[in-house]
């Protein structure tokens, strides 16, 4: 009698579906990245212009991050990255 025990098919497909979306987000971010770094540069934009903009992005950054079960969302990286350019205060009162 054969006492090995088969492992499941599908297991291995679910770490490389996992590993493939966790690269894929990696990729978006770095892609994002990339296009907004050389948009402010090519236009030669000032961030601090845009700051009423910016703490509607991290109000809604952390509604996301709070509102995701399954998928993590980096919401406090964000409000960190914010709280560099804008006033700390007024990044903490949005992310609230």
């Amino acid at each position: 009698m054969n006492t090995e025990q088969k492992k499941p098919a599908g297991k291995g497909i679910k770490w490389l579906k996992e590993i493939l979306l966790l690269l894929g987000m990696i990729a978006l971010s770095a892609g994002i990245a990339f296009i907004l770094t050389h948009f402010q540069q090519y236009f030669n934009v000032e961030l601090r212009n845009f700051g009423w903009v910016a703490y509607l992005a991290v109000f809604l950054a952390n509604l996301l991050s709070s509102a995701t079960i399954l998928i993590p969302a980096p919401g406090v990286a964000f409000t960190i990255a914010a709280a560099t350019v804008f006033d700390p205060a007024f990044v903490a009162i949005a992310a609230v």
